[in-house]
């Protein structure tokens, strides 16, 4: 194997080798040489790649948003009633979740395992990500209420109740993978009750 094909090799393995150490040992407990151990190649090769483990994790972290979103979005832009298309991105993104246990355990690392400025770091990421992703969502809510479907009340506050929806389910999907299976089935009447919710206004309130 000559040194460009070996140097082609390392760079596509390190991603993948990284990935399944830091969701295995989380974050304290990977070192770059664990990583350079698995690769079968020497620390100091590594700083070819990335200059220390924080930006080799949040490189990890942001493809795993963005795979977060590549799952999960299209559901979002499809064709379809509002209803149709919030169910689609909900089970898109609850499958992702349940699929990739090593991005979602890496998410679990990224939110509750890393301190001070890789912190802040990581937050960033995600607020550029939820900024998106929510105002996405408040166009599909808009268009929901354009149609008739979803009774009119703030784009905002639908979503946020949706936020709620999501991120609680997600949330146990990240923390609590023993109990996955009790959600999951569960998740049909999770959603029925929230549609239940928007698509209707509550008893004594009107039309704003």
């Amino acid at each position: 194997m000559n040194s460009e094909t070996s140097e082609k090799t390392t760079a596509e393995r390190l991603p993948q080798v990284a990935l399944e150490l830091f969701a295995a040992r989380g974050y304290s407990g990977t070192s770059l040489a664990d990583i350079a151990g698995r690769l079968g190649i020497r620390k100091p090769s590594l700083y070819n790649y990335y200059s220390s483990k924080d930006e080799l994790f949040l490189d990890l972290f942001e493809k795993s948003l963005d795979q977060w979103r590549e799952a999960s979005r299209p559901a979002l832009d499809s064709d379809g009633t509002c209803a149709e298309r919030l169910r689609r991105h909900l089970d898109s993104a609850v499958g992702f979740a349940v699929s990739d246990p090593h991005t979602t355990a890496l998410c679990r690392a990224a939110v509750s395992q890393v301190s001070g400025e890789l912190a802040e770091r990581v937050q960033t990421l995600i607020d550029d990500h939820r900024r998106e992703y929510r105002e996405r969502l408040r166009q599909v809510f808009v268009e929901g209420m354009e149609t008739g479907e979803i009774a009119r009340r703030p784009p905002k506050i639908l979503v946020l109740s949706w936020q709620v929806l999501t991120d609680g389910i997600l949330t146990r999907q990240v923390f609590l993978p023993e109990r996955r299976s009790e959600f999951l089935e569960h998740l049909d009447d999770l959603w029925q009750i929230f549609w239940a919710g928007i698509a209707s206004l509550p008893p004594g309130a009107t039309e704003q």
